[in-house]
C-alpha cells in the first residue's frame, strides 16, 4: 500500500518539474532598448548624450550618429531618460520591454541655457590727447623680435605703420633716409655726413623703439624719426644662445645665394658684486650674382689653419661684435660700459630669373666692336655691357694665343690679344679736340650672351707686377 502511494506521488511531481524546466528559458530571456537622439530644431544627431533606464543601473551613450542601444534589459515597463549638456533633459515613461524583443525609442532635445550670472559692465574713458607727451612711439620687444621673420631690428620696425624699408634705407612718413637718427642705448651712432649706422646682432638686441613724430626738445638732428635700440645685459645667472641659418641644407645648387648666418650671445654675472657682462657676435655672408669673374681671397691663407681647410671671401659679408658691462652701484644708479664693432663689405650683383623660378647665375662683360680708328684685324673699340649665363664654358681651359688668330674658328678656340682704340676728350678742357688712347693689354674671347648670340668680350687684362712678372686678371 505504501509502495503504491509513493509511485503515484512521483508520477505527479515529475511532469511538473519537466514543465517548469521547459518554461524557464523563455522567462529569463531579456530584451533590448535602442533609438536615436537628435536636436529638436535642426534634426541633427547629438553624439555623446547620456541615456539611462530610471530605477536601474543600466544605461548607455549615443554614438556620433546619435544612435544608442541598451542590451540585457529584463522584461517589464520602464522610464527612459536622456541628458546632455546644453539641452533640457527628456524622459519617456511606459516603455515596455518584451522577451527577446527590441524596443525603439527616439528623443528630440531642446536647447537650454544652463545658468545665468550677474551681468558685469566695465566702463573706461579713452584719453584722446596725452597732454604730457607729444610724440608717437612704436616698440618691438625681444620676444617679438625672435618670433618675427626678419633679419634685423630695422626690418621689424619697418612692419609698423608709416615706416618703409627699401634696401638699406629706412623711410618714415615719406621722409628721406638721412632724416632718421639711430641710437643705441640712447647714444646717437649714425654718420651725420655720409649716413649709415652701427648695427647690432639679433642676439645682442633687447628691445627697440621708434618715435615717428612730435619729438621733444631732447632729440636733435632728426626730422623723420628716432630709432633707439636697447642692447642686452647680463643677469644673475649665466645664459647664452647659438644660432646658425643657411640655405645650403639639402638643396640643389639652383638659387646661388649661398646664405649663411652665425650668431652667438652669452652673458651672466662676474666675480665682482653687482657687475654683469654680455657679449654677442654675428656674422652674415651671402653670394648673389657676380657681374664679373674674379678670384676671392681665402681667409685661412697665411694663418696656422691654412692646411686644414679654406674659407673663401664671399660676395657680401657683414659682422658685428658687441660687449657690455653693467655695474649696479646702488638702487637708482648704474654704470654701463659698452663697445660695438660693425663692418660690412659687398660687391654688385644682378638677379636673373629663369622659367623654372630659380635665380640663374649670370656674368656681365664689356663687349667689343670694330674700331673706326684703325683698319687692322685686331683693332677694337669698347662696346656696351652684355649678360652671359653661367655654364660649363666658364670652367673650360682655352689656350692663350700669342697673336691675333686670323680665322673665326681660331678665335672660338682660344683667348687672343687685341688692340683697343678709344676716342676721349679732356674734361678739364672741353674746347680742345678729342684724342685717341690705345690699349695693348687686353685679351678677348667669344661667348654666347643670354640671347644665344655669339659675342666678343674682354676676358682678361694683362697686368705687370712690381717684380716685372705678367699677371692675367679676369674682367
Amino acid at each position: 500500500m505504501k509502495a503504491r502511494s509513493r509511485f503515484r506521488l512521483l508520477a505527479v511531481v515529475l511532469p511538473a518539474l519537466i514543465i517548469l524546466a521547459a518554461a524557464q528559458p523563455a522567462i529569463a530571456q531579456p530584451g533590448r532598448i535602442s533609438g536615436r537622439v537628435t536636436e529638436a530644431k535642426t534634426g541633427s544627431p547629438l553624439p555623446y548624450a547620456n541615456v539611462v533606464v530610471v530605477g536601474t543601473n543600466m544605461g548607455g551613450m549615443t554614438l556620433t550618429d546619435g544612435t544608442f542601444s541598451i542590451i540585457g534589459v529584463p522584461v517589464g515597463t520602464y522610464t527612459i531618460k536622456v541628458m546632455m549638456m546644453g539641452y533640457a533633459p527628456s524622459d519617456k515613461t511606459g516603455i515596455k520591454v518584451d522577451t527577446g524583443q527590441t524596443t525603439k525609442v527616439d528623443f528630440k532635445l531642446e536647447e537650454q541655457i544652463v545658468g545665468k550670472t550677474q551681468e558685469i559692465v566695465v566702463e573706461a574713458e579713452q584719453v584722446q590727447i596725452d597732454v604730457k607727451s607729444s610724440d608717437v612711439k612704436h616698440s618691438v620687444s625681444k620676444d617679438e623680435l625672435e618670433e618675427l621673420p626678419v633679419d634685423d631690428v630695422v626690418e621689424a620696425l619697418a612692419l609698423k605703420g608709416g615706416i618703409i624699408k627699401t634696401g638699406d634705407e629706412l623711410h618714415v612718413r615719406g621722409g628721406r633716409d638721412g632724416e632718421v637718427q639711430f641710437q643705441i642705448d640712447g647714444v646717437p651712432v649714425d654718420d651725420p655726413l655720409g649716413g649709415g649706422m652701427i648695427s647690432v646682432g639679433m642676439l645682442g638686441t633687447d628691445d627697440s623703439q621708434v618715435i615717428t613724430g612730435g619729438m621733444d626738445a631732447e632729440y636733435g638732428n632728426a626730422q623723420s624719426a628716432i630709432v633707439n635700440i636697447s642692447t642686452r645685459e647680463g643677469g644673475r645667472t649665466f645664459e647664452g644662445q647659438v644660432r646658425y641659418m643657411t640655405d645650403d641644407f639639402g638643396r640643389k645648387d639652383k638659387t646661388y645665394t649661398n646664405y649663411d648666418r652665425f650668431s652667438l650671445g652669452f652673458g651672466g654675472p662676474t666675480g665682482l658684486r653687482n657687475l654683469t657682462f654680455y657679449v654677442s657676435g654675428e656674422f652674415t655672408a651671402s653670394d648673389g650674382e657676380n657681374w664679373a669673374i674674379w678670384s676671392r681671397n681665402d681667409h685661412m691663407k697665411g694663418t696656422p689653419f691654412e692646411n686644414y681647410g679654406s674659407f673663401a671671401q664671399r660676395q657680401s659679408e657683414q659682422y658685428n661684435v658687441q660687449g657690455k658691462l653693467a655695474w649696479q652701484v646702488k638702487p637708482g644708479m648704474k654704470l654701463i660700459g659698452e663697445a660695438i664693432i660693425s663692418h660690412s663689405r659687398s660687391h654688385g650683383f644682378s638677379n636673373n630669373w629663369n622659367v623654372e623660378g630659380y635665380v640663374q647665375k649670370i656674368y656681365r662683360f664689356t663687349t667689343l666692336r670694330a674700331s673706326r680708328e684703325s683698319l687692322a684685324d685686331d683693332a677694337r673699340a669698347f662696346g656696351p655691357y652684355v649678360s652671359v649665363y653661367h655654364g660649363p664654358w666658364i670652367e673650360e681651359e682655352l689656350q692663350r694665343a700669342p697673336s691675333y688668330p686670323g680665322t673665326l674658328e681660331g678665335r672660338r678656340n682660344s683667348i687672343y690679344p687685341i688692340t683697343i682704340f678709344s676716342k676721349v676728350r679732356d674734361p678739364n678742357n672741353p674746347d680742345a679736340g678729342a684724342f685717341i688712347i690705345r690699349y695693348d693689354n687686353f685679351y678677348a674671347r667669344l661667348v654666347e650672351n643670354i640671347y644665344g648670340e655669339e659675342t666678343e668680350i674682354i676676358w682678361e687684362e694683362m697686368v705687370v707686377n712690381a717684380d716685372g712678372q705678367e699677371d692675367y686678371q679676369n674682367k
